[in-house]
Formats: structure tokens, C-alpha cells, sequence
């Protein structure tokens, strides 16, 4: 395939790298009985006279903070350091080189001897001295202090004998939990129990404080369009047993508990919207069959587990009372759109057709209970509206309706043991009652007693995910659902739209991988003369017929033996440029059952020698800079037809 490559050396190079991608794998087996997956990351404010420290579980030594920011919500805006702490494994004993990406000053410790001590200014360091590791386990500390200009960035490498740097994997770290991680977890958790059940809404933190503190329960406006009578009481009355995962608080809970929430079922089935239009689901049997197997398809049994499911998975929400949950014609148009009445709701956007969302609600409907017990006395409905007005319901849930019920702000609330918190209903009372564990309890405790200045603030990284490819602007339309034109249009999967959490998504995706939250301009305009040898690397005759696979622009690939790769038109505005060349250098370590080749050897040498001298990296860099052209890229010679039309995102 290519001149001057020998099949045995190919074969060679194959086997070692699919070794090299194997022990990502193997060294997860080698780590400690009591350790946990990452390492224990401590952030600490550097200002005079501060003591606010944070600990968290960090996937990487990785970080990114823009300037002026905080890398957490527990600590104000300022100067600090960074310590990572725990192992790093190795399959077999061998010799490994550090160097990192860092603005500021760097120091890594393993097994009590320097491996790396360098200050940059967001460049590549020389490596440190030659490291000897040991098999299994070997004890890692990382200290880093940003900067006092530009960002903080911090990026981690390695190289074993022979090879070039790499980023290590994240199955290499681990740590051993301790007091003072665990404590800091728990707290974490406060926050987050405090934030999923909008305690800010009666207890007012104050001004400054994040969004994410007075996100809307769903509307009330209409709701008896949408919902079932029977079911609305059922959820006033346990709120955990109509659905597992409930956040609602038990509202009513002394001796007339079932009577208030009748009357409040009663009042808010008279919340019709005179404009709702949605036709009942078909009844037919083949559109059902036709529902079931879209939601095969779309992997809805990812978090749901459907109806009558005879072993419920742990963590699933349950489809068995949709039946009885959504008024006729109601699920279809909640499939359909489903931030409609609820923006902050976690059901993603599939951008159903009207007859697939048809098809879905009916078969949800066929195979799940309908509504028990009689409908509301109408006759209630007064008495449910005062309830609605004075309990509570009007800080969460939105209704042109005038609020009495008042309580106190935060700064104001003294005992943690009792009142929303208390283990048991408090009889007698208009408390609400959560369905606390004692741990979450204890958590939420634990927030309280560390002050809640944490509620003005917080990280892109809260949000993030495992990630480190996708550009975050193109991440963040593609996971809103804004992409119409699929990367990889032959496959058959869909991804969803996530409308209301994409940025943040986005933007933690790039933060915690050590990349900045907004992608930095390139550092020139398209270099031309470069792009034409690039343009020259991806033909058949004197490149690396990457053609052979990826479609350009709107003309496909031409001869594609088992799966297309990605669309080159559309490289530059998805894939971070450190990634690319990650994937080039050596697609297995990325990808272990990738079909891409490996294209350049661990010496960075190329097998086309009389381009650019045969340079693997000024050969990537020419690639880069022809896909940067996007989709005024040329086509090669003996690419194929024109790519089939996407069908929707």
C-alpha cells in the first residue's frame, strides 16, 4: 500500500500498537483492591489570608481555568494551586520521559524522585529525566501553580523508550479516598441535592446567584390538557411511588392528605389550554409493533426500562404509567417536543416526525397501565386552588396565579436537623417532606455548615462528561440538536438533542480535558501551499488514498469495504487539532477496533519520504491546513458519486 513499506514491518507495527491499545485495559487490573478510578485533585486559594480548599475526582491531569475564574464553585475567583495525587500504573517495568502542555510552573513526583519540575507559558516542555516505572501501582504527585497572566493550562505526557508523547490514559490513575476527599464529596453532593430540588425557590440564597438555582418545575398553565386527573393525585399523594426518581416533596401529610391532594387534582384538571390541539394515538396494532421497534432503535431502554418489564434495572425510570399519566393524544406531543411545557426537563429532543412520535406513544400506551381510581370531584377544585396558592406549588411551578405562601430565605435558616430535612413528616404541618436517604441528609448538612457562597458560582466543568475531541462550539449545536448533517450518515443511531444543558455540556467537555471553553483561533490564515500537498496526501496515486474511505464535500467515497469514515468537509469545524493528530499518529491507541490505518511510525517517520522529507508531523500539519478549507476543499481525482442526502439529523 505504500512505497517502500515492507508487508512484515506493516504487520509488526500493527501488533504493537494494538498491544499499546490493550493496555488501556490491562493496567485497570493492576491497580490497588481499595483505590478508586482517577486522582484526587486539591484546589486551593493562593490569596493572602484564604483558607478555602476543594477536592475533587479528576479523571486526567488535565485543568484549564480562563483567567479570572474559579476551578471551583467552593472557591472565590482568584489565585490557586493544584495538586493531583494517587498511582499511576504500568503494565510491564519500564522507562518513561514527562513533559507537559503548562502555563506556570510544574512539578511531578513519582515514587518520591522529581520526574518533572518545568515552568512555560502554555507550550510543550522538554522532557524531564528518564523515569523508571514499576509494574502495577507507582505513586504519583502533581503540583501546579498558574501563571500570573493568561490562563491556567495544564496538560500531562508521556513517552516510553522509544515512542513519542502521549497523553496517558485514564485507566492508568487511581487514588485512595480519604477523610478529607470523602468530606469534600459529601459537601458536593449538599449542593448538588440542594440545586436538583430547587430549595432556592422558597429559601432565597440572594442576589448572584447561578441560574441553575431557580430552574422552573413544569408548568402548570394548561396542565389538565396534558395530564390525567387520577394521575395527578396519585403523584400528590407519594410522589415516589408514581415515579421512582421523583424530586416533588410530599406535600400533604396530615389527616386529610388524600382529600388535599383530590382537591388539588380536581382544581388543576380545570387548567385547560383552549388552544391545545394533538390527535389521539392510533390503536392500530402494526403502529404499535412499528412504536416498539423505534424505540429499540432510538435506545430508549438506555433510561427507561419499558412497560412491563418483569426486572426493572436500577436507575431507570419507569414507562409502566404513561397510559395513565398523559391525556389522548398528550405523549405524542410530548415525544415530539419535549421542552415545550419544561425547559429544564432531561428527555432529550430525537426530532421525531409526527408519525414516529404517533407510533412511540402507541406503543407505550398498549403495553402500560391506564389510570386507577375515580376522576376528581369537580366540586374540589376551590379547595384545591387555595391549597395550590398557599402550599407551595406556585414557587415551582409556573400559573398566572397570586403566591401566599411565603417561608425564609437562607440566610435565615438555623437548624438543618428538622423541617425540610426531619427523617419523618412533621404532622400537623405544611412542611414539605423530601424522601431523603440519611445520607443525603447528612450531605446537605454538611453544604449548609460550609456557607453557601458556592451558590453564586460555578465551573464548566461541573457539567463535563469524558470527552476531548469535538471542538466545544461545534459540541455544543450537536448536542442541542442543531446539527442537521450527521457526521456519519449511514449510521442508523440518532442522537438527541439536549437544548438547555448543551453549552454547559460543551463547555465542561473542553474544560475538563485542558482545553479552553471557546476554541483559539488558528494562529494564521489557511497556509495554501501547505493545503495543496495536503490536498495531494489524501489522493490514491503518491498519498495515503484516504479517499478510498472519506467522502469530500458532496462527492463519496469510492470504494468503502466495510464502514465509511467521516466527511472531510466537515473536520476543521468538528475535531480539535490535538486530537487529530492524536488519531493520526496512532488510531488504535485511541480506537482499538477502529478499520483505520496506521499511516507513521513511533519515530514520527512517514512512509511517503519525499513529501515534506518524509516528517510525519509537517505532513499532519498539511492535512490539517486542506481541512481547514471546509467545504471549499478541492475533490480529488477518483473519488465517487455524489454523497446520498442526510436523512435529518
Amino acid at each position: 500500500m505504500f512505497a517502500g513499506l515492507e508487508h512484515s514491518q506493516m504487520i509488526t507495527r500493527l501488533l504493537r500498537r494494538t498491544a499499546t491499545a490493550l493496555f488501556v485495559v490491562a493496567v485497570s487490573t493492576n491497580t490497588q483492591a481499595d483505590s478508586m478510578p482517577g486522582l484526587a485533585l486539591t484546589f486551593t486559594a493562593a490569596g493572602p489570608g484564604t483558607s478555602q480548599a476543594d477536592t475533587i475526582v479528576a479523571p486526567n491531569v488535565w485543568l484549564h481555568v480562563a483567567r479570572g475564574e474559579t476551578p471551583s464553585p467552593f472557591l472565590a475567583p482568584g489565585p490557586f494551586t493544584a495538586s493531583w495525587r494517587g498511582f499511576v500504573s504500568v503494565d510491564l517495568r519500564s522507562i518513561y520521559t514527562f513533559q507537559a502542555e503548562v502555563n506556570g510552573s510544574l512539578e511531578v513526583v513519582i515514587n518520591a524522585r522529581q520526574a518533572l519540575e518545568v515552568a512555560g507559558d502554555g507550550g510543550m516542555s522538554d522532557a524531564g529525566p528518564p523515569m523508571p516505572l514499576n509494574k502495577g501501582p507507582n505513586e504519583i504527585i502533581v503540583n501546579y501553580t498558574p501563571a500570573k497572566t493568561g490562563d491556567a493550562h495544564v496538560r500531562l505526557f508521556w513517552t516510553a523508550r522509544g515512542n513519542y508523547p502521549r497523553l496517558i490514559p485514564q485507566a492508568a490513575f487511581t487514588h485512595t479516598p480519604d477523610e478529607f476527599l470523602l468530606t469534600a464529596q459529601r459537601r458536593q453532593r449538599g449542593r448538588e441535592l440542594f440545586l436538583e430540588h430547587r430549595c432556592a425557590r422558597c429559601h432565597t440564597p440572594g442576589s448572584g446567584t447561578i441560574p441553575e438555582a431557580f430552574m422552573n418545575a413544569p408548568e402548570f398553565t394548561g396542565i389538565g390538557s396534558r395530564r390525567q386527573a387520577a394521575w395527578i393525585r396519585t403523584l400528590l399523594a407519594n410522589p415516589e411511588a408514581a415515579r421512582g426518581d421523583a424530586r416533588m416533596p410530599v406535600m400533604f401529610h396530615a389527616g386529610d392528605a388524600i382529600d388535599s391532594a383530590e382537591a388539588v387534582a380536581a382544581f388543576l384538571t380545570t387548567l385547560t389550554d383552549p388552544g391545545w390541539s394533538a390527535p389521539p394515538e392510533p390503536a392500530d396494532p402494526a403502529e404499535a409493533a412499528a412504536g416498539g421497534t423505534l424505540f429499540s432503535t432510538l435506545h430508549c431502554a438506555a433510561c427507561h426500562h419499558p412497560p412491563g418489564a418483569t426486572e426493572p434495572a436500577a436507575g431507570k425510570l419507569s414507562l409502566d404509567h404513561v397510559a395513565g399519566k398523559f391525556s389522548p393524544g398528550a405523549l405524542a406531543r410530548y415525544l415530539k417536543e419535549p421542552t415545550e411545557h419544561y425547559g429544564a426537563t432531561r428527555m432529550p429532543d430525537f426530532h421525531l416526525s409526527d408519525p414516529e412520535a404517533r407510533r412511540i406513544a402507541a406503543f407505550l400506551i398498549a403495553n402500560s397501565k391506564p389510570a386507577e381510581g375515580e376522576s376528581p370531584r369537580p366540586e374540589l377544585a376551590p379547595k384545591g386552588r387555595d391549597l395550590v396558592q398557599t402550599t407551595g406549588c406556585l414557587n415551582c411551578h409556573a400559573l398566572d396565579l397570586e403566591n401566599h405562601f411565603t417561608t425564609r430565605p437562607l440566610g435565615e435558616l438555623k437548624l438543618w436537623d428538622g423541617g425540610c430535612l426531619a427523617p419523618r413528616p412533621l404532622a400537623g404541618t405544611r412542611v414539605p417532606h423530601y424522601a431523603f436517604s440519611d445520607a443525603d441528609r447528612r450531605a446537605i448538612r454538611e453544604f449548609a455548615e460550609g456557607g453557601f457562597d458556592s451558590l453564586q458560582r460555578h465551573v464548566d466543568a461541573e457539567f463535563a462528561v469524558l470527552g476531548g475531541k469535538i471542538k466545544p462550539e461545534y459540541g455544543a449545536k450537536f448536542i442541542a440538536g442543531l446539527i442537521v448533517e450527521k457526521p456519519r450518515p449511514w449510521l442508523a443511531a440518532r442522537m438527541p438533542g439536549f437544548a438547555t444543558r448543551a453549552e454547559g455540556i460543551a463547555r465542561g467537555l473542553a474544560n475538563q480535558h485542558g482545553f479552553p471553553a471557546k476554541t483559539p483561533p488558528e494562529p494564521a490564515p489557511v497556509d495554501e501551499e501547505l493545503a495543496a500537498i495536503g490536498f495531494k496526501l489524501v489522493q490514491a496515486n503518491g498519498g495515503f488514498s484516504c479517499i478510498t474511505c472519506h467522502a469530500v464535500g458532496k462527492t463519496a467515497a469510492p470504494q468503502i469495504s466495510e464502514s465509511a469514515g467521516v466527511n472531510f468537509a466537515g473536520t476543521f469545524d468538528r475535531i480539535q487539532h490535538d486530537y487529530f493528530v492524536r488519531w493520526m499518529r496512532d488510531p488504535l491507541a485511541v480506537d482499538p477496533t477502529t478499520k483505520m490505518p496506521v499511516f507513521f511510525d513511533e519515530s514520527g517517520r512517514s512512509p511517503l519520504g519525499t513529501v515534506l522529507e518524509g516528517d510525519a508531523r509537517r505532513q499532519m500539519e498539511a492535512m490539517w491546513q486542506y481541512f481547514r478549507q471546509g467545504q471549499r476543499m478541492k475533490v480529488p481525482p477518483g473519488v465517487g458519486a455524489p454523497v446520498p442526502k442526510a436523512n435529518g439529523q
